[in-house]
């Protein structure tokens, strides 16, 4: 263990006195390193990150260390609390949470397939085996979270996210999200006890309450282009704020009352992997993966919306950072590192104008620098990125110099000698700091160069980009008056005016180690077979940019199903019946010509300016059958597309399917049959019902048989029902939407086929209308 220094800079805005400003500087208090935490005794030599969480109360911090070792560690004095290694038995563990309850204290562990719960028995810390969730998500555990205040531990992967109630026998509930990168709890005690948050790769970021249905209450756009990673909420009760680190080293807040970004930071220069508002002082903070620390003043001025535009930069002394946390309520701040932690006290000062920080900062004493000096006999530094120098004799700290006349008393040559080893000793030290400050100066020189380079290129790319789109926009433009020309679609209803463009992204269906799957060919194969495709209720393909890999398709005026299901002035109930109408007869055109759509949902069904429906999404449908017989990740069997288990995420992002309209085989078996396609059908045909977009299966299926309850789950947007035909319709979309694919109808001919049924309702449901 060693006491290390790091970097400081000057907060850019003054303070309130005229001519002075306030510095915020990280003086490194301890530095744990490689040697005081590896054991020779275990045999995984581990060189992963350190995932350090914070005890809520007292000065302990913990981690898994070399995938078996818990350490407690006090980071107050820099001393281990206690270790003890895991039950090989219990497998390799990546994370551990304190979970601190009145008395009791317990922690939470965490590995890509299980989580496990223990209790402090006894002060040794000795432990109980309260819980071992095995097989926890069918995909990988991407990380763990107690509340900190109800019975609740949550853990979350790629496709859903898991609440377990410790307090109920371990009942869990379950939220099907695609992509989730983040998650978080609110701390709050009061109103929004029970709220947290998710981040996930459609770049939305959804709140939800627990014991409020798994459906969420709000969702709203996170940072375009930008994957979050990290995910916080304020402390502060009365500020309604969320703070999110992104994969490209941005950090974003938002008000989430307001569903509104309220602040965008700059790039830091790499993925943020730790971010938060400080407790107690008015700081925000965020670690990036390059051992970079980035502090922000939150000031009172700027309550409701803080100000990301200011960023004061330190150095953590570590070349690489995997979390960060504030030690309570204390002025103290750890950063964990590939088998390695620092300790940082946080320090502020006021700084008259006319001083540099370094000048000001060593001529008076750091306010733990003697605690500091006890621990190695050496004094802690604080260094100035902004200001490296040499120390001259007026900058050494008073603790260092001893007077010659206290110390040379009556002295022998062999005294005179030792003393002057001593101060050589000193002086050596010096040196080392002065080098260590130059070389921390030219590394954040070098850093903001790599910057500002990264910015120019990244300018230069857009500039490209917006150029290289108005080229495109003008060929697009001549491609599909050309093909509107040559063949018009006299079976559509309405006059195409203006085209949509859509971009073809095949290579998102790449299992790895293929060729690469967006070439002209491919496209081309793809764009033959739609062209083939002639329905009055498909989108109609106007031409298409093979340079672009972009399909022009004529424009929908009246947009997707599910903005309609949002917007106040809504389709009549009667008019919803016969739109669905219409997305069966194109479905079943598609499955008569042995076409798997995989993509059935409110946002590919469009309207057209007559309000006529029409089925979108199909060249992706096309796309992954073409695939099917070029990759290993996708398969097709007749009418039946099988996904490999380990591509199933980068096909889910290629469809941009939805976990509501999944069926249950799909996410056991990754097969896609036309019977998964009736499911989606079900439950679209569901969420027309009720006006909602997801949930509408379990309002329908609680309430189908309760004649008194189910009017009220109709959408009152859509006016006046006709009872008995939405129960009619209800019993069709319950059929579809069925769990065991076997009940489910079909929409080819044959005995099961309810596409007559459908058309008579619609039909009834006119009339009535027209009367």
């Amino acid at each position: 263990m060693s006491v290390d220094s790091a970097a400081g800079m000057a907060d850019p805005n003054p303070s309130g006195d005229l001519g002075r400003r306030t510095e915020l500087k990280l003086v490194s208090r301890f530095h744990i390193r490689r040697n005081d935490i590896v054991s020779p005794w275990l045999c995984y030599d581990d060189d992963s990150f350190l995932n350090i969480d914070v005890h809520p109360h007292k000065p302990w911090i913990i981690f898994v260390a070399q995938k078996r070792s818990i350490q407690v560690w006090d980071y107050r004095s820099g001393t281990l609390v206690t270790s003890w290694d895991i039950d090989e038995r219990l497998g390799l563990w990546v994370a551990v949470k304190f979970v601190a309850r009145s008395e009791t204290l317990f922690i939470a562990l965490r590995n890509d397939k299980n989580s496990v719960m223990m209790r402090k028995v006894d002060d040794n810390f000795s432990w109980d085996l309260i819980r071992h969730i095995g097989q926890a998500h069918k995909s990988p555990v991407r990380d763990v979270a107690p509340h900190p205040s109800l019975s609740y531990l949550m853990t979350f992967s790629d496709i859903r996210i898991k609440l377990w109630n410790w307090s109920d026998s371990w009942a869990s509930m379950s939220y099907k999200v695609m992509s989730v990168t983040a998650v978080a709890f609110h701390p709050s005690e009061t109103t929004e006890r029970g709220m947290f948050a998710s981040a996930s790769r459609d770049e939305k970021i959804r709140l939800w309450k627990i014991d409020s249905g798994r459906s969420p209450m709000h969702t709203f756009e996170a940072l375009p282009g930008h994957e979050i990673g990290a995910l916080q909420f304020c402390s502060d009760p009365g500020r309604s704020l969320l703070i999110g680190g992104t994969c490209s080293g941005r950090v974003c807040i938002w008000n989430y009352k307001e569903r509104a970004r309220v602040a965008v930071s700059n790039e830091l220069g790499a993925n943020v992997c730790s971010v938060f508002f400080h407790p107690r002082l008015p700081y925000i903070f965020a670690a990036t993966t390059a051992g970079a620390v980035a502090a922000w003043k939150d000031s009172e001025v700027n309550y409701s919306a803080p100000s990301l535009e200011h960023a004061m930069l330190f150095t953590s002394g570590l070349t690489e950072l995997g979390s960060m946390a504030p030690c309570g309520t204390s002025d103290k701040l750890v950063v964990g590192g590939k088998a390695e932690f620092v300790v940082f006290n946080l320090e502020e000062e006021v700084i008259a104008d006319g001083f540099s920080p370094a000048t000001t900062s060593r001529a008076s004493t750091p306010r733990n620098a003697p605690e500091a000096s006890s621990v190695t006999g050496q004094p802690t530094h604080t260094n100035h990125v902004s200001s490296p120098s040499l120390m001259d004799s007026n900058e050494i700290p008073h603790w260092v110099m001893t007077p010659a006349s206290a110390v040379i008393q009556q002295v022998t040559a062999d005294q005179l000698l030792d003393i002057a080893q001593k101060k050589e000793e000193v002086a050596e030290t010096l040196l080392k700091d002065s080098i260590q400050l130059r070389t921390s100066a030219m590394t954040a020189q070098a850093d903001v160069i790599d910057a500002l380079q990264s910015q120019v290129r990244a300018m230069r790319e857009e500039l490209e980009r917006s150029r290289e789109c108005s080229r495109m926009r003008e060929e697009l433009l001549e491609c599909s008056q050309s093909s509107a020309r040559q063949k018009p679609d006299h079976s559509a209803v309405g006059e195409v005016q203006v085209c949509s463009l859509r971009k073809l992204e095949m290579e998102k269906l790449n299992a790895g180690g293929q060729d690469e799957l967006s070439t002209t060919d491919n496209l081309r194969a793809v764009v033959d077979k739609l062209r083939a495709l002639d329905h009055p209720h498909l989108v109609r393909l106007l031409g298409v940019c093979y340079e672009e890999n972009s399909l022009v398709y004529e424009k929908m005026a009246n947009g997707s199903v599910d903005c309609m299901l949002s917007a106040q002035q809504s389709l009549p109930w009667y008019e919803r019946l016969r739109v669905m109408n219409e997305v069966a007869e194109a479905l079943s055109f598609l499955h008569t010509n042995g076409i798997v759509h995989c993509g059935i949902k409110p946002s590919n069904i469009s309207l057209n300016g007559d309000f006529v429906a029409k089925l979108g999404a199909v060249d992706r449908a096309l796309a992954v059958q073409y695939v099917a017989e070029l990759s290993g990740a996708v398969r097709q069997a007749k009418t039946t597309v099988v996904v490999a288990k380990d591509d199933m995420s980068n096909f889910l992002n290629f469809l941009e399917m939805d976990g509501d309209y999944l069926a249950p085989e799909c996410e056991k078996a990754g097969a896609f049959t036309m019977k998964t396609d009736i499911y989606a059908f079900g439950i679209t045909l569901l969420e027309m019902l009720t006006g909602t977009i997801g949930g509408a299966k379990e309002k329908i299926g609680d309430t189908l048989d309760d004649p008194a309850a189910f009017p009220k789950t109709l959408d009152e947007k859509a006016g006046a029902w006709d009872a008995s035909l939405a129960w009619k319709i209800a019993k069709i979309g319950m059929k579809c939407a069925s769990h065991e694919k076997v009940n489910r109808p079909l929409l080819i001919e044959g005995l099961d086929n309810i596409r007559p049924g459908l058309q008579e309702i619609t039909s009834q449901a006119i009339h009535l209308a027209h009367q």
